[in-house]
Parts: structure tokens; C-alpha cells; sequence
């Protein structure tokens, strides 16, 4: 198993009613994929008038 150089970290929030919210993190080793990642994630949520049940919102996270 090879192991990946991390650099980059995406943050993603996952909100469900009723159940709260829980955090996720992806790692990456070029900033591409950090945009690639967080663009199709926030993609999803869209511009709805109302809050859905269920939605993932995703940020960049800056590691030291």
C-alpha cells in the first residue's frame, strides 16, 4: 500500500434533520483535486428556497 503525500485536506459537514451534523475529511496531495472535490460536493446543494433534509457542505481545511 503506498502511501499518499497529504497536503491538502477538504472539510465536509454533513447535515441530516433530525440527526444533526458530522464532520468528514478527504485528503489530497495537489490542490486540483481539492477543488474538483469541494466543486462537486457544493454542486449538489444547488440554490433550493428551502432547507433540504439532507446536505453535505465541503471547504478547504489548511494543514501545517
Amino acid at each position: 500500500m503506498a502511501l499518499v503525500n497529504v497536503k491538502y485536506r477538504v472539510h465536509v459537514t454533513e447535515y441530516e434533520r433530525g440527526w444533526g451534523q458530522r464532520p468528514e475529511y478527504y485528503d489530497f496531495s495537489t490542490r486540483e483535486k481539492v477543488e474538483a472535490c469541494i466543486k462537486e460536493i457544493n454542486s449538489k446543494l444547488g440554490k433550493k428556497k428551502e432547507t433540504p433534509d439532507y446536505y453535505e457542505v465541503a471547504h478547504e481545511e489548511i494543514l501545517s
